[in-house]
């Protein structure tokens, strides 16, 4: 009976807790009045900083959380801080965020999604009641989640879209279908047409920064009613997110190398998109490919991936661990295996050195696969040396 009489009394309590977080949670969301949830295949994160330094440029206390490269939180001065992890990421981390911004008395909360299941998304996009809604793009990634097929990954990320609010997404091609799901959900839907940013607004940006991006980010100016010279200056003084798209110029041995540090973009399209941006940025083409043993899938897509590129690469080379899986489908696909120069297991430094050496003056290495860990610590090598 002792035991039973203990049981009720905790039941009671973990109910107290709950109804109280909800209710604390409910207050939070009251308070901070404008609310954007940033989803989309490739983006988020870019497009989460642009549209919190726009709507900080524009005067509105923000608060925003990007889950990039590196997650992190930014404050309302723009000053950001790592997001820390005890163990695996959790879309709770959205609701604590929001509690900060009301503590603070934040006028807005730009949150990047976290979740990658389906009923995860409609989860966190009940937590967060998003007034503003973003499906940057739709392309064909994390199929073995959302897919099997592209549209599938379509239904998935629809589930984001908001409740009588407004949604932007610059997806030409899913716009019918995403306009419908809004339009059940009493939603205003908005295309977002990069067409409409000028090469000379693009200037701006002191780092490779995608028309996309910068359209869904002056589409929701529009909806605020902010100027967009305002809206673009809080773009260019937003800090991108650590995984952007860089550029950098290394002279080495006599040699003129430009390294494209394109491994935050692991999809087939954006790496196509990419491609077409930066390819002439160097007389000669070698791809780098960054392989982990917990993606070989995304390692035979990109192996695919290589033989279409135009115009074709001289040299392949590949780092990382795993790299197996890439080279056995870059040559069954057609890529001379003779062009492939394998790094597997060289440490980052040993690696440039050896990239060096084999590469030839005005190459541009295109460097793609996956960011963490030795992708990171590669493009820190390209980074330093282009700096000295």
């Amino acid at each position: 009976m002792p035991n039973m009489w203990a049981l009720s009394v905790f039941t009671l309590f973990l109910l107290a807790y709950w109804l109280k977080e909800y209710f604390d949670h409910r207050n939070s969301l009251k308070k901070v009045k404008l609310r954007v949830h940033v989803n989309g295949t490739r983006g988020k994160s870019s497009t989460t900083r642009l549209i919190a330094g726009m709507l900080r440029e524009a005067g509105y206390k923000t608060v925003a959380k990007s889950t990039g490269t590196e997650p992190r939180v930014i404050f309302d001065d723009g000053r950001e801080v790592p997001v820390i992890r005890p163990g695996r990421s959790n879309i709770m981390e959205q609701v604590k965020v929001i509690k900060f911004a009301g503590k603070i008395g934040a006028d807005a909360v730009v949150l990047e999604c976290m979740a990658l299941r389906p009923d995860f998304q409609i989860m966190e996009r009940k937590m967060i009641e998003p007034t503003i809604g973003v499906i940057t793009n739709i392309r064909a990634d994390h199929l073995d989640v959302m897919g099997p097929t592209v549209e599938d990954v379509a239904k998935a990320l629809s589930g984001t879209i908001p409740y009588n609010g407004h949604f932007v997404t610059a997806s030409r091609e899913f716009f019918p279908f995403l306009k419908k799901v809004a339009e059940t959900r009493n939603t205003i839907a908005h295309l977002a047409n990069p067409e409409d940013v000028s090469d000379e607004e693009m200037k701006g940006f002191s780092y490779i920064e995608h028309k996309e991006n910068v359209a869904i980010a002056l589409k929701i100016a529009d909806i605020l009613g902010i100027e967009r010279t305002k809206a673009l200056r809080g773009m260019y003084r937003a800090n991108p997110d650590v995984g952007v798209l860089r550029l950098y110029e290394v002279h080495e041995r006599g040699k003129r190398i430009r390294f494209v540090n394109a491994f935050a973009a692991n999809d087939p399209d954006s790496l196509g998109i990419i491609w077409n941006l930066v390819k002439n940025q160097g007389e000669k083409k070698v791809v780098l490919m960054n392989c982990r043993d917990d993606r070989i899938d995304r390692s035979r897509q990109l192996g695919e991936f290589l033989t279409r590129l135009e115009p074709q690469p001289y040299l392949c080379i590949t780092t990382g661990a795993l790299t197996s899986a890439f080279i056995k489908s870059a040559v069954a696909n057609g890529f001379p295996e003779e062009r492939i120069l394998d790094l597997e297991g060289i440490p980052p430094e040993e690696a440039f050195e050896v990239i060096v050496e084999k590469v030839e003056n005005n190459s541009l290495i295109f460097a793609i696969g996956n960011m963490v860990t030795y992708g990171e610590r590669l493009a820190e090598v390209f980074k330093r040396k282009a700096e000295e």
